[in-house]
């Protein structure tokens, strides 16, 4: 499909500032966590793209120039090279699992217009600071994640293309080995326009920043990394709901307490891990609400059938009790996030439900899906300034 693959003015990190630079995965950190680590970590890029838990005595406007100040100083330090037109090929390895994505740009207008399927709501706060992060801060960094159904005429070109050693060589750093290759050849950008020609591509996560980069107009298009759904591994994102009746909810799922030997993550769909009185248990989930598929979902069957009629979350985009945290950040975040209230624990939904959920043009709730390993912000910059 012409024009939604497009190259742009790329930097690309420098590869012995790399380590320093590159952080890990933001949603993957409590506020705490990352606060420390920007202050263990002056180059970190963390300390770019830091929301008001980070920093909860700043105002806004404080917050982001304190934002723009850090990526400043990196610039100064020109702890990324200089831009150059192209796009890149972005591989990330972990735990056995290999991925490899296509960096570009991606048109407003594609965002608009029906070539770009999403499935989930936005939470309306998350989407306002991130536009306006892009009219203060002025880049990007952290590219949203986007699918299509992979292509043997892409891959072929994408093999041939990182066949060559790579511009950025990052082993197990925060447990992911990264590799990315920086293509300005114009041929070689040509080739893979060609081969990459689709009627939709799916947003698989970045919701909220697709949304902001409408909100904010952006002129400049959307970066993206466009990934082949055969590479992907989809995970769950839990909840943690904070001032409820978690024993409310017990009773609502028919809840036991889990032994020794179990393990609270659920291992099936339908139910859940249910954390309330500082222990876990294994719920099941209430029948869906209608028949479609989006409501035979997991994280619909939750919201619909839980958090709105027992715990009175019923605008799962705006309430402040409600939390989501990646499985990425592991089962304590729960914990701690849910603290005296509940916290949820989801089996992940197959990725065919969720390009289905897109065709159909429905949405799930905000958070429905997360995904590892996923691309790590301060690799690959993006000014808006550089046109």
């Amino acid at each position: 499909m012409p024009g939604v693959l497009r190259s742009f003015p790329g930097r690309l990190v420098r590869s012995d500032l790399a380590r320093e630079v590159v952080g890990p995965a933001y949603d993957a950190l409590r506020p705490a966590q990352r606060a420390d680590h920007a202050r263990a970590h002056h180059r970190s890029f963390l300390r770019v793209t830091r929301s008001p838990p980070d920093l909860p005595h700043a105002s806004e406007d404080e917050l982001l120039r304190a934002n723009r100040a850090a990526l400043d100083e990196l610039l100064a330090e020109e702890a990324f090279s200089a831009p150059q037109d192209g796009v890149f090929l972005y591989e990330l390895a972990r735990d056995g699992h290999r991925q490899i994505g296509i960096v570009a740009e991606l048109p407003v207008e594609a965002a608009a217009d029906g070539r770009v399927l999403r499935h989930e709501l936005t939470r309306t706060d998350r989407v306002s600071l991130l536009a306006r992060h892009l009219d203060v801060v002025g880049a990007w960094s952290s590219p949203i994640a986007v699918t299509y159904r992979a292509d043997a005429a892409v891959d072929a070109v994408v093999a041939r293309l990182s066949a060559r050693p790579p511009d950025l060589d990052l082993p197990q750093h925060y447990r992911v080995d990264q590799r990315v290759w920086q293509i300005t050849d114009p041929d070689d950008i040509e080739a893979l326009t060609d081969a990459f020609r689709r009627e939709v591509v799916y947003i698989i996560d970045g919701h909220h920043r697709l949304d902001a980069a409408l909100h904010h107009g952006a002129s400049t298009g959307i970066l993206v990394t466009l990934f082949p759904h055969d590479q992907l591994r989809v995970r769950s994102f839990h909840r943690a709901i904070t001032d409820v009746d978690g024993e409310a909810l017990l009773a609502a799922t028919a809840a036991r307490p889990l032994g020794p030997d179990e393990t609270p993550e659920p291992e099936r769909a339908g139910t859940i891990g249910v954390w309330v009185g500082g222990r876990w248990h294994r719920g099941v989930l209430p029948e869906p609400s209608g028949t479609e598929l989006v409501d035979q979902l997991d994280v619909s069957r939750l919201q619909h059938g839980l958090l709105a009629p027992v715990l009175g979350v019923t605008n799962p985009r705006t309430d402040p009790r409600l939390h989501h945290l990646p499985a990425s950040a592991g089962v304590t975040s729960v914990e701690e996030a849910a603290g005296n209230g509940v916290g949820v624990l989801l089996h992940p939904m197959p990725l065919d439900d969720l390009l289905a959920v897109a065709d159909a043009d429905d949405v799930m709730p905000p958070k429905s899906t997360s995904f590892e390993p996923k691309a790590r912000s301060g690799v690959i910059l993006r000014l808006l300034d550089d046109g």
